[in-house]
């Protein structure tokens, strides 16, 4: 849809302009918010309250009611999010939600994954930001291996995917 990006874009500057940053925003909120359909605009404000902190209290069953959606936009906005309220962390909680989007960081064998090229490329971004500053040499290998690499797993066009991902690896 050709509006959805600009919708995703306009929520995140609703959330950043709402004042949230001086609210003590709880988990119940987010949930007696979230619209009946997902759409991009309430992706983006989930990404801009990400961008302020405030999901932080998000628990991880909300988190995975979300992405089971396989709403793309959504996806992004909350992994994204979650990466910079804990920005440099290296949070677990927030690892695993990541590692579930990326093949790099599953098992050898296992099997491929259901999710867009585009949700990969934001959970690499997203583990790059969770583990700003935390000079953790494993994940450094896993992602010069990704960036070098040449097969994307996607349910896409794989050369769609490509300079997405290695781009989001660098």
């Amino acid at each position: 849809d050709r509006m959805e990006w600009p919708e995703f874009h306009s929520g995140v500057a609703a959330a950043l302009e709402s004042g949230f940053d001086d609210y003590n925003f709880d988990s119940s909120q987010i949930s007696f918010n979230r619209p009946q359909d997902l759409d991009a605009r309430h992706a983006g404000f989930i990404m801009g309250l990400g961008l302020l902190g405030r999901i932080s209290r998000m628990l991880s069953n909300q988190a995975f009611d979300y992405l089971k959606m396989k709403h793309d936009p959504t996806s992004i906005g909350l992994l994204l999010g979650l990466s910079v309220t804990y920005l440099g962390t290296g949070d677990a909680k927030v690892t695993r939600l990541l590692s579930i989007h990326l093949s790099a960081l599953h098992p050898p064998n296992s099997s491929p994954l259901n999710v867009s090229g585009i949700t990969q490329a934001a959970g690499l971004v997203g583990i790059g930001l969770l583990y700003l500053g935390t000079a953790r040499q494993t994940l450094a290998d896993v992602m010069i291996k990704e960036l070098c690499g040449i097969k994307v797993t996607s349910i896409e066009d794989p050369a769609a995917c490509r300079e997405a991902y290695a781009l989001s690896a660098g």
